[in-house]
């Protein structure tokens, strides 16, 4: 039953305007493949080319003789998860939760013909996201041993950005990170790393924010002191 939804949904797709009379939305493409659709079930992955929110999005292709008509069910893989995660259908389209998106995995099933050629795009609603420079230095935090909560650190410069790293030197080797939180004009908004990569911790902001202040909670050695660089990754453009 659940593949036929995806295809009912999916002719849906071609056949009527999502949103209704007036202006239409514009859809950005994920990707276009041209591809053989075996019979039976088959799965591709289709990874973007960097990681972005995509929620909704759609499956689409162009009806000719050789292509028809088939099921889709997608799944989608988050940024930093090796796992994939199911998508919820509605209203005609694909919902994912809103975290970045690395890979789509759609399995297709189709039982008419020995093989369908048909040419699938993978389509967002979502705005492209604003896209990072290198990463650029903002300032350190100086420490001196020992646990310290939400100790404030105040940056070179005020960033836009959504991406904070800070780089623990390798002479610090059992300093942790217990939290990193950003000031604002509200309060303060405690973020998580995404992950470690050898001793660089990534912090992912829920948006992207003007950053000149931070606080940050560190758990370390009694007297072992460390200065920890801060980098960001400023955005373009900037609203």
């Amino acid at each position: 039953m659940k593949f036929k939804l995806f295809s009912y949904a999916l002719s849906l797709l071609l056949a009527a305007p999502l949103f209704g009379q007036g202006a239409q939305p514009v859809w950005n493409n994920l990707t276009t493949v041209q591809m053989r659709i075996p019979f039976g079930q088959s799965v591709y992955s289709f990874p973007l080319a960097a990681p972005r929110r995509i929620t909704p999005f759609r499956i689409v292709y162009v009806p000719t003789p050789a292509c028809t008509q088939f099921a889709v069910y997608p799944r989608v893989r988050y940024q930093g998860t090796q796992t994939l995660s199911e998508v919820r259908f509605q209203n005609n389209v694909f919902q994912t939760d809103n975290k970045n998106v690395d890979l789509i995995e759609v399995n297709f099933v189709q039982n008419v013909f020995q093989w369908q050629d048909c040419n699938i795009s993978l389509q967002s609603l979502a705005p492209a996201n604003p896209q990072p420079s290198q990463r650029v230095y903002a300032g350190v935090i100086e420490h001196g041993g020992g646990f310290v909560n939400r100790k404030p650190v105040t940056l070179q410069g005020t960033y836009y950005t959504q991406d904070i790293e800070l780089l623990i030197p390798d002479y610090c080797p059992d300093y942790e990170i217990a939290d990193l939180g950003v000031v604002t004009g509200s309060g303060t908004s405690f973020v998580t790393p995404d992950g470690s990569r050898s001793r660089t911790l990534n912090f992912h902001l829920p948006q992207p924010m003007a950053v000149s202040q931070l606080e940050v909670s560190l758990l370390a050695p009694a007297l072992q002191s460390c200065q920890i660089p801060v980098y960001v990754r400023p955005l373009t453009p900037r609203p």
